[in-house]
């Protein structure tokens, strides 16, 4: 089972930091408001994943266990989104 990371907000103007745990499988809920048809796809350059994301509408994106690591996403006309930001755990889990 996946462990639930946060919703995160995709918009022009603001670029979230998506904390998910190194080592675990993850989810992560996107929602985009606005940009119009060019923003309906997002892609994870690092991980080779490519994400449609419906104009105001939820998406759960599932991850597989990642190596810590910092891995940009962006629209595919290039515009950034955000970062997914995979850290190992502190707390001995």
């Amino acid at each position: 089972m996946a462990r639930k990371a946060n919703i995160a907000r995709v918009t022009a103007s603001d670029r979230p930091r998506i904390r998910i745990p190194a080592g675990a499988r993850a989810s992560v809920t996107f929602h985009r408001d606005g940009g119009g048809r060019t923003r309906d796809l997002v892609v994870f350059p690092g991980l080779g994943r490519l994400v449609t994301l419906p104009e105001d509408a939820d998406v759960v994106v599932e991850f597989p266990p990642l190596l810590p690591g910092e891995y940009e996403f962006c629209f595919t006309d290039g515009a950034p989104c955000g970062t997914l930001v995979v850290a190992e755990r502190h707390d001995g889990r």
